[in-house]
């Protein structure tokens, strides 16, 4: 191939960054855009507050593809997708929506809560952990509780009702963790401190079932009160690294080789010029299949549903 080729070659390379360079910073083309994001998010909180999760997760994919940049509509896609018990992609909406800057105490909870829903207990508890300080103890107990660590999450909730956060979320929660731990005596006197002398035996059949035989992400599913979906992909084209910023854009344009010069004298060849290449696409997430059993029934504590302005998974008792 001869110089001129690969000249032109990365003159249209660079040409393409640049044009997208000068797309991105228009203030008009967001302006443009930005509306129909709001529309979509906005159908997508009031979706999710009907329990229409379907329509939710369209609405909020619309959004994320509008914006994809905004990390409020990636924590309402979030929302969407753990309720729908769709984890793995739940998790990865809710990391990519911290990443733009979307780190709140539910968020962290609802990430947190949607990798040990994936059987991720390690990096829940390590997550969790880190934001210890930011999360209220009724939900960061039951929260290291659904990771793994029902030991620790009970000292959270013990720690907090000694401090005088007596409430019956509290209470629960603590009784919850320590059923997890096989303490039942101590789990049917907390029990019984909000709960009808009738009901008592009920919810603790249903803790000592997800204490023996629910795998961990069933355990997550039943205190959200979902089932886990046997097929959980969510598409490629929704993932941060397929949105990259302005500077992403003008780093990759800056490390272009650089053509070499053109030689003095031209050289004549007779072969064909080949056509300019397609700007290569971003890279796609790795398959994101998952498959679980059927889901027993819901045990009795869970958190609130996510608000309209997406933010997820503080527990109620």
């Amino acid at each position: 191939m001869n110089h001129a080729s690969i000249d032109n070659r990365h003159r249209m390379r660079a040409l393409a960054l640049g044009t997208a360079l000068a797309v991105l910073a228009l203030p008009g083309c967001t302006a443009e855009r930005a509306p129909d994001a709001r529309v979509s998010a906005g159908k997508a909180g009031a979706a999710l507050e009907k329990g229409r999760v379907d329509a939710a997760i369209r609405h909020a994919e619309a959004a994320v593809m509008a914006e994809p940049r905004a990390g409020e509509h990636r924590v309402a896609l979030g929302a969407a997708y753990l309720q729908a018990g769709r984890f793995h992609s739940a998790a990865e909406s809710f990391a990519e929506a911290m990443e733009l800057g979307e780190v709140t105490p539910r968020v962290v909870v609802s990430r947190a809560l949607a990798l040990a829903g994936s059987n991720r207990m390690t990096e829940a508890h390590a997550l969790l952990a880190a934001h210890a300080d930011s999360i209220d103890p009724a939900d960061l107990g039951l929260a290291f509780t659904l990771a793994g660590d029902p030991q620790r999450g009970g000292a959270v909730l013990q720690r907090a009702m000694m401090q005088g956060q007596n409430t019956a979320k509290v209470r629960q929660n603590f009784a919850y963790a320590l059923a997890m731990q096989g303490e039942w005596r101590g789990a049917r006197i907390l029990a019984a401190e909000d709960l009808p002398a009738d009901k008592v035996g009920e919810r603790l059949e249903h803790w000592a079932t997800a204490a023996t035989s629910a795998p961990q992400p069933l355990r997550v599913a039943n205190v959200l009160g979902v089932t886990v979906a046997p097929h959980d992909q969510r598409p490629a084209h929704l993932a941060l690294v397929n949105a990259p910023s302005v500077p992403m854009l003008a780093a990759e344009a800056a490390a272009l080789p650089r053509a070499e010069p053109s030689p003095s004298i031209a050289v004549v060849t007779t072969e064909p010029e080949a056509e300019l290449p397609a700007l290569a696409a971003a890279p796609v997430l790795a398959d994101r299949m998952r498959a679980f059993a059927d889901v027993a029934p819901p045990a009795p504590v869970a958190p609130a549903a996510p608000p309209a302005r997406p933010a997820a998974a503080a527990s109620r008792p």
